[in-house]
């Protein structure tokens, strides 16, 4: 019977340490400017999720309104030529992003279901973005993204400040190598959030009042 017990424990804290292999530490990539960029392995997937932080100077109502203004997206999301919604309520959007890549990589499409929630206690934020590509048909040329899974986490600090964690993992699609991508993925969200940090100072969005969201 010990026989038995003691080979059963073995095989029970086998399956535990095969478990904690499947989760991965977030590596710091890239700091400068304020933002941090780490990166970490994903079990079963070819590329690496992305976590973006940064604090900015930001009313919680007026960075919210630039992560709503979808037309907006080309002036500050890196390679984004083209933005436009489908649908859009208070709470809930789909819409439509193109970038333009460098020859002789294809441009890339995406389609996304974002859904954004509040913590009524904490005043926390979040935005999550899902990808739907068949929602509508593919363009001719251009590569639909087949896989994204997006969020943004926003704290608010109070005194106007807002702290920002984005976490990122999607598929490129087409024939790119995920060691490739794994590269330089790093490299689109740092320019973003470094143009994020002064676009969101805009008069037009710092005097926005969300009647739906709470500041503290």
């Amino acid at each position: 019977m010990k026989v038995i017990l003691t080979a059963w424990l073995v095989l029970l804290m086998g399956i535990n340490t095969n478990r904690e292999k499947t989760t991965f530490d977030w590596e710091l990539k890239k700091e400068k400017n304020g933002v941090q960029i780490y990166a970490r392995k994903v079990p079963g997937w070819a590329y690496q999720e992305l976590k973006v932080t940064m604090q900015v100077e930001s009313t919680l109502s007026g960075l919210i309104a630039v992560l709503k203004d979808v037309p907006a997206y080309p002036e500050w999301v890196y390679m984004c030529t083209d933005a436009y919604l489908y649908e859009n309520s208070t709470y809930e959007e789909y819409y439509y992003a193109k970038f333009d890549a460098p020859w002789p990589v294809k441009h890339r499409d995406l389609i996304v279901h974002s859904v954004l929630k509040q913590d009524t206690t904490t005043k926390t934020v979040i935005f999550k973005g899902e990808g739907i590509p068949g929602y509508r048909p593919n363009t001719e040329g251009i590569i639909r993204i087949p896989k994204f899974d997006g969020r943004y986490l926003l704290v608010p600090k109070g005194n106007n400040l807002v702290d920002i964690t984005y976490l990122v993992k999607l598929d490129p699609g087409g024939l790119l190598p995920g060691w490739l991508v794994n590269l330089v993925s790093y490299s689109g969200p740092f320019h973003s959030f470094v143009k994020l940090k002064d676009f969101v100072k805009q008069d037009k969005y710092q005097k926005t009042k969300l009647a739906h969201i709470e500041g503290i």
